[in-house]
């Protein structure tokens, strides 16, 4: 696998080689002409490991970059071009459950629905989801048929200078796990402003 430089060269890191195959930005490539069956389903396992980890491990990435780097990860971000609202919502989830809370038995999208309760909250709701068989949608119906001592709603006006200022309101507030939305606001003539 290609090393990326410090000026954070993209050509660096387009191509990974994984038990002989190319994975590409938009495909898998194979290099050899044969391969054993048992190393295509090695490759299998490995994709679907990267495919149920990503989020957890670009959370972590973001959190340890937050913590060391500072203001600089907010600028690496950009250069590398990831959408803040998404990253920022990976690694609230990482701090807001630990590692060792979190399990391979159910997805991070799972652990995302949990993340604003307490410790012992998120393990007894993921424990019903995971004996349940429950889905994302489900574990979602079933927290909010029951009352949440603590959480409080209400609507919030934010007027933003351009939309940019907009996505980075909304990418804050979607990276500290709150509810979040942008309504456009239309004038007397029903124009959008």
């Amino acid at each position: 696998m290609s090393q990326p430089t410090t000026a954070l060269d993209r050509r660096a890191t387009q191509t990974i080689t994984v038990l002989g195959y190319d994975l590409l930005p938009t495909g898998l490539r194979v290099k050899a002409a044969r391969m054993p069956f048992d190393e295509w389903t090695a490759l299998g396992m490995w994709l679907k490991l990267t495919v149920t980890a990503l989020q957890w491990w670009v959370g972590d990435w973001l959190t340890f970059g937050e913590r060391e780097y500072g203001e600089a990860h907010a600028q690496a971000l950009d250069a590398i071009g990831w959408d803040p609202a998404t990253v920022l919502q990976y690694a609230w989830v990482c701090r807001q459950v630990a590692p060792d809370e979190r399990r391979d038995d159910l997805t991070f999208f799972h652990h995302r629905e949990v993340a604003a309760l307490d410790p012992a909250g998120q393990r007894a709701w993921l424990a019903r989801a995971a004996e349940g068989g429950w889905s994302v949608e489900r574990l979602r119906r079933e927290l909010k048929q029951t009352t949440r001592p603590g959480v409080v709603r209400f609507w919030v006006l934010v007027e933003c200078r351009d939309a940019a200022d907009q996505e980075a309101v909304l990418a804050r507030f979607l990276g500290e796990g709150r509810a979040a939305k942008a309504v456009e606001r239309l004038t007397a003539k029903g124009e959008r402003r």
